[in-house]
């Protein structure tokens, strides 16, 4: 979806075992990752204290991290840091469909569309879809192949309120 050349740099945080990364060599992308567990090909670190210098990447993954990550904002000013001017932003998570507060989340703002456009306000947003009917799927599956899903019982504190998954890409906007 976001169009990545051949070879593009691509920083995942939050990139777990290194399965997504994995898959974006394959694809023919140089993709690095952190986590705050190593993984195989995975750089035990913080998302919100990168070790990379600045515009490293052409593009910056999260895979249902930045949710979680302890604070969102600082999270997404160091993706903006290592992304090359009019890089990318490549993020799916969660999303309260009616939550007005995250207090499970590490948002700091509501957790609906309109707050994650907020938390975002370093980019631009090229791209949002509710991909609620697929996270579904893949969760549903996962339990019943019997995967850790490695939540931390994240799941379980939203259960009972109206959210849904989005995939979204924003591209940075160049500082004035």
């Amino acid at each position: 979806m976001a169009g990545l050349a051949e070879g593009a740099r691509v920083l995942d945080i939050g990139a777990g075992d290194g399965e997504t990364l994995r898959l974006l060599q394959a694809k023919g992308l140089r993709a690095e990752g952190i986590d705050r567990i190593a993984g195989r090909g995975v750089r035990r670190g913080d998302m919100k204290r990168l070790p990379w210098p600045d515009a490293s990447f052409d593009a910056v993954m999260a895979e249902c991290s930045l949710s979680v990550c302890g604070d969102t904002e600082k999270a997404l000013e160091e993706a903006r840091r290592v992304l090359k001017p009019d890089g990318l932003l490549m993020v799916s998570d969660v999303y309260g469909k009616e939550l007005r507060t995250a207090p499970d989340l590490s948002l700091g703002r509501p957790a609906t569309r309109a707050g994650w456009r907020r938390i975002a306000s370093g980019f631009r947003l090229l791209t949002w879809e509710d991909i609620t009917p697929l996270w579904t799927e893949y969760l549903i599956h996962a339990l019943f192949a019997g995967d850790d899903l490695g939540d931390c019982g994240f799941y379980a504190r939203l259960r009972g309120k109206k959210t849904g998954y989005f995939l979204a890409i924003w591209k940075r906007r160049r500082r004035k």
